[in-house]
Parts: C-alpha cells; sequence; structure tokens
C-alpha cells in the first residue's frame, strides 16, 4: 500500500512539472510574438510590411501551431499566413484608430482540438494575447499617422515659407517681416539695399536698431504701441540723409507660426520728391518770370495809349519790346503747358530727322548776343561724323537752349563756356562745360 502511495504521488509530481513547463513554453511563443511585434514596428517602413510578416507570427504562439491560421484585415485589405478555408474555429480582435474600428486580427484552427466545454478550443491567454496583437496594431497605427500628419503639415508649412519667402525676395520693393517685438524674421535684398545693410540677412535683429532716423523710430514705436497700421511715411536713410523711402507697415495676424507679425513696404521715393521740388522751384521760378514780361508789356502799352503823338520810330522800339516779351510769355506757358502733358502721360513726341548742326548753329546766334554783353569766350566743337538723328527738334531744342541759356547766365564776365557735340559709339553725345560745371565736376 506504501508502494502505491508513493507511485501515485511521483505521478501527480511528474503531472505537475509537466503542466508548469507546458505554460512556460506557451508564455515563451507568447513573448517571441510580442517581441516580433516590437521589432517589426521599430524596423519596417510601412503598415503593409508590418501585417505581412505579423500574421507568420501569430500562430505559432498557439497551443497547436500546425492548425493555426491567421488573418488581418485591415482598411479593405487581407494578409493571411497561409490559404486556408474558413473555419468554425475561430476568434477575433479589433483594431481600433482613433476610438474608431479599422479592422481586426483573427486566429483560426483548421480542425477542432481538445477544448474545454466553456471556453472552447481557445485559451484564455491566447485570446489576451490576440486583444494585446490588436491594440497594439492600432497603437502604432494611430502614432504613425500622426506622425505622418505632422510631417505633412511640416512639408506644407516650409513650401509656404518657402514660397512666401521666395515671392517676397524677389519683389522689386523692399520687404521685411517683423514680430510683434520689432524683431526681424525676414528681409528681402531689396530691403537691404534700399537701407544700406550688408548682404546678409540680419535676422533676429530688432528692426529699429538698424535705422538712424529717430523721428521714424518715435512714430514707429507709437503706433506700434496702439496697433496701428501706417501708409507712406518717410525714412531718411543715411548719416547724413542720402535716401529717402516712402513706408507703409500693414499688422498681418498669424502670419508666422501663428504669431501675428508686421509686414514693411520701403519704396524708394528719393527721385520723385526731388522731381517734386525741382517742379516746385520751377513753378516759383516761372511764376516770378511771368511776372515781368507781363510788367513790361504792361507798361510800354500803357506809355503807348498815353502819347498818340509818339514818335513813330520810338513807337516802332516799344512794339518791337512788346513782341518780345509777348514771345517770351508764350514760352513760358508752352513750358508750363508741357510740364503738364509729361506729368499726365500725355506728352507725344513729333519724331524727325533732325539735322544737328545747323539746329545748333542757330541756338548758338540767339543766345551770342548775351554772351557778347558778358565778354564770355564761347568754344563750340561739332563732330563731323555724327550718325542721323531721328527725334523731336522742338524738344532737342529746349534742351540744348536751357543747358546753353544757363551757362551763359551764370558764368561770370570773361569766363568760357564750351559746347561739344561727338558721336559714342553710335550715340550723339552733347556735352556743355561752363566754370559752375568744372567747380561741381
Amino acid at each position: 500500500a506504501s508502494v502505491e502511495v508513493h507511485d501515485n504521488a511521483a505521478a501527480g509530481s511528474d503531472a505537475q512539472l509537466q503542466q508548469l513547463l507546458q505554460s512556460y513554453q506557451q508564455q515563451l511563443k507568447e513573448l517571441s510574438c510580442i517581441y516580433g511585434l516590437a521589432e517589426l514596428l521599430r524596423t519596417r517602413d510601412t503598415i503593409e510590411e508590418i501585417c505581412g510578416e505579423l500574421v507568420r507570427l501569430i500562430p505559432p504562439a498557439w497551443r497547436h501551431p500546425d492548425w493555426a491560421r491567421a488573418r488581418i484585415l485591415l482598411d479593405g485589405r487581407e494578409y493571411v499566413s497561409q490559404p486556408f478555408e474558413d473555419t468554425r474555429w475561430g476568434q477575433s480582435a479589433a483594431i481600433v484608430v482613433n476610438n474608431r474600428a479599422r479592422g481586426m486580427v483573427q486566429v483560426f484552427y483548421v480542425r477542432e482540438v481538445p477544448g474545454s466545454r466553456e471556453h472552447g478550443p481557445f485559451l484564455a491567454a491566447e485570446r489576451n494575447l490576440l486583444d494585446a496583437v490588436a491594440r497594439t496594431l492600432g497603437e502604432a497605427i494611430e502614432r504613425r499617422e500622426f506622425e505622418t500628419d505632422n510631417r505633412r503639415k511640416a512639408v506644407i508649412l516650409a513650401q509656404e515659407r518657402n514660397r512666401l519667402e521666395t515671392i517676397l525676395r524677389g519683389m522689386g520693393e523692399g520687404v521685411v517681416v517683423s514680430d510683434t517685438n520689432d524683431i526681424v524674421l525676414m528681409m528681402n535684398i531689396a530691403a537691404m539695399e534700399l537701407l544700406g545693410l550688408p548682404i546678409r540677412e540680419p535676422i533676429s535683429t530688432n528692426f529699429l536698431s538698424l535705422l538712424t532716423d529717430d523721428g521714424f523710430c518715435e512714430a514707429w514705436r507709437r503706433m506700434a504701441g496702439g496697433g496701428e497700421d501706417f501708409a507712406k511715411l518717410d525714412l531718411r536713410v543715411g548719416n547724413p540723409a542720402t535716401r529717402t523711402l516712402s513706408v507703409s507697415r500693414t499688422r498681418i495676424p498669424e502670419l508666422v507660426q501663428g504669431e501675428d507679425c508686421y509686414v514693411t513696404i520701403l519704396h524708394d521715393v528719393t527721385k520723385e520728391r526731388e522731381i517734386n521740388q525741382m517742379k516746385t522751384d520751377f513753378v516759383a521760378a516761372v511764376s516770378h518770370e511771368l511776372r515781368t514780361p507781363m510788367t513790361s508789356i504792361k507798361g510800354f502799352v500803357r506809355t503807348i495809349l498815353r502819347d498818340p503823338k509818339m514818335p513813330q520810330n520810338v513807337r516802332e522800339h516799344f512794339l518791337t519790346i512788346i513782341d518780345e516779351e509777348t514771345e517770351r510769355l508764350t514760352r513760358l506757358i508752352e513750358s508750363l503747358l508741357e510740364m503738364g502733358s509729361i506729368e499726365s502721360g500725355r506728352a507725344v513726341l513729333d519724331l524727325a530727322p533732325v539735322e544737328l548742326p545747323r539746329l545748333i548753329e542757330n541756338i548758338v546766334a540767339s543766345l551770342m548776343p548775351a554772351m557778347i554783353t558778358k565778354n564770355i569766350r564761347f568754344v563750340s566743337t561739332v563732330s563731323a561724323d555724327l550718325p542721323p538723328l531721328v527725334a523731336d527738334a522742338k524738344r532737342v531744342y529746349t534742351i540744348v537752349c536751357n543747358l546753353l541759356e544757363n551757362a551763359a547766365k551764370f558764368t561770370p564776365d570773361w569766363g568760357q563756356i564750351t559746347l561739344t557735340v561727338a558721336r559714342d559709339n553710335g550715340d550723339i553725345v552733347i556735352q556743355v562745360v561752363d566754370p559752375v560745371a568744372v567747380i561741381a565736376n
């Protein structure tokens, strides 16, 4: 009896050991499956590659691997460990991505295997493993799609920024993008040239620190503090100022990475301001010049009217002066009208062949009395090989006449004026040199 009890105890111990060994081996297979899935997630680039290899890792983790088949259904695609006919012995776990079922992981037995009537052919540990595989796969898909979406958004943002930078850098006007603290985020080459900066974009620099116009900086700070935009505010560049820029600034909400920014446009108006000043001076000068002939005409007319018995020679002399002053008055009015037509863009050139030597000869002849009065020595050199000139003779006459008339007016007594007309690579160069021009040079 004692021998029988001992044998029964030994048999029970062997059975427990065998059961523990089987449980340990099953756990190793499950761990191998989970580890294999982790390696696939780490080393494979696409979900398709992961699913294609994962279905081959699942069957070996089940109790009866020879009869087990794995299948993954995801986004309308099917992945199987090996071809098989559908059977009635299977289990499934949903693949959930962003709280939405996208597919499932399934395990089938192609034949009936021993199992309890309560739980069927699959162990609870196997069902837990299948749930873990499906959950891990769903989390991996969710994470990868999130990363892909972030990369896509980053690429789009980078493309938009590059496109914006390309547009801004290619603009002829100066463009500066700064944040609400006046820090430069972007500046195109045109702006750097207008501001006289080295060709190195001053990113992360305070924009106002690049300027020397205190009045402009004060206006900028005052308007920026109130959140105001402004247009056509003058900025003096250089010390002393050598250039005038017209500056317009606009606040753009969420322009760069969701932050409000200022877009500042710089436009060089130096020439425009000089022209405007010249126009103002010209109008003032013409207005003054208009008084002289008008006064002269009025005076001589009154003199003639008051003295009907005036000698004929005196009357003719006065009438000649009135005619000359009238012609002078007509020229001044024509100059004003011509300036208006040029500004409005309606000026029309009357192009025709021009005999430049003859035209210059007539101009010199008309101005020679004024130069003789001041004992001015006039030297003229007109090249004999001038190319044909097609131009508006009236305007050419005006230009050359103005140059010589100004030279005669400002050259002191006993001075010298030199006129040179020469050919230069197919062009005609007309040069008037007087003592004022020499000093200016």
